[in-house]
């Protein structure tokens, strides 16, 4: 972790979490615009094709934050029990 930055969007509470815990948050927070899209899609439907292509985008930025969660909760899970915690 590189301590001499310092954050401009995370809170100092959301910056003391783990790397996986801001993760969740961030894949929280994608997850919400996401469905606020899917919602837009069906009040618009004229531009239903435009916002399926950006909630798509989204999913695929989810999922892919989702897997280096796990990556990173695997690799924080083994290096605590090598150290006996």
């Amino acid at each position: 972790m590189n301590n001499n930055y310092k954050p401009i969007y995370l809170t100092p509470e959301e910056a003391a979490l783990r790397f996986d815990e801001i993760v969740a948050s961030v894949r929280g927070d994608l997850t919400i615009a996401r469905g606020k899209l899917r919602d837009l899609e069906k009040m618009y439907l004229g531009w239903k094709e435009r916002v399926d292509f950006a909630a798509g985008g989204l999913t695929c930025v989810i999922v892919g934050l989702y897997d280096g969660q796990v990556e990173y909760r695997a690799y924080f899970e083994k290096s605590s029990s090598s150290l006996g915690r």
